[in-house]
């Protein structure tokens, strides 16, 4: 199951979405056009900004050596994303503020309840960087809170529901990169319905998947007997 290489862009819906997303594809234009049709500016207006964790596109470190008010440490980024965030901004004039997944959006894992008076320790925990739909419920969940942010920006996967909604081009993302690929590669299993008969005679266990991730829940779908394992989405 491949994946977009391109972001998919969330809006929180109090933005003019129509008008904020055209001056996003104006930015991206070649340096020629932009320059002969200066793109709209946001006027310098500050954007909170939401990415998931995935190597080489975004990067996230602790940074030990600076804290914040509350004594945790700093986070520096670094990765595409990132890069075509800052090309963005300086197009468009605004600035950003990078928030990783808070942990309270409807779509999290082990999700954060406020009603249960969740102390600030608990939130933007780091367990939640790598959760992309987390990261997305960020910007989409109503009513607003105060770990609502304005946009989220991740990787996107191809699934056949979206193929439905959306318009795609043809990703260039290795597929070899995806867990399940690996874990036949490494034994043999040619393919998914082998994979599923061999875990219900007991001679393999569940194959791992990437958590909180949308491929999740198109192969449960596709292959109901088959038995999954979410885990975290690094390279650990």
């Amino acid at each position: 199951l491949a994946r977009s290489i391109v972001a998919r862009i969330f809006l929180k819906r109090t933005i003019d979405m129509p008008c904020l997303l055209f001056l996003l594809l104006l930015s991206l234009q070649s340096e020629y056009t932009t320059s002969s049709h200066p793109p709209p500016t946001l006027n310098g207006e500050n954007l909170l900004i939401t990415v998931a964790q995935e190597s080489g596109f975004v990067n996230i470190i602790d940074d030990h050596e600076t804290t914040n008010k509350d004594g945790s440490s700093s986070l520096k980024f670094s990765g595409y994303i990132m890069d075509m965030i800052e090309s963005i901004a300086e197009r468009a004039n605004f600035t950003y503020t990078i928030k990783t997944p808070s942990g309270f959006g409807s779509l999290c894992n082990d999700r954060l309840i406020m009603t249960k008076n969740e102390t600030k320790e608990h939130a933007f925990a780091a367990k939640y960087r790598t959760q992309y739909k987390c990261g997305q419920s960020d910007v989409n969940d109503l009513p607003l809170s105060n770990y609502t942010t304005d946009m989220y920006l991740g990787l996107y996967y191809v699934t056949p529901e979206r193929q439905l909604e959306n318009q795609f081009t043809l990703p260039y993302h290795p597929p070899s990169t995806g867990t399940l690929t690996m874990f036949g590669t490494a034994t043999g299993i040619s393919n998914m319905n082998q994979l599923a008969q061999l875990q219900s005679e007991g001679e393999v266990g569940p194959a791992c998947a990437a958590e909180n991730a949308a491929y999740i829940d198109f192969l449960r779908h596709a292959y109901p007997d088959m038995q999954f394992v979410e885990v975290p989405n690094t390279e650990e």
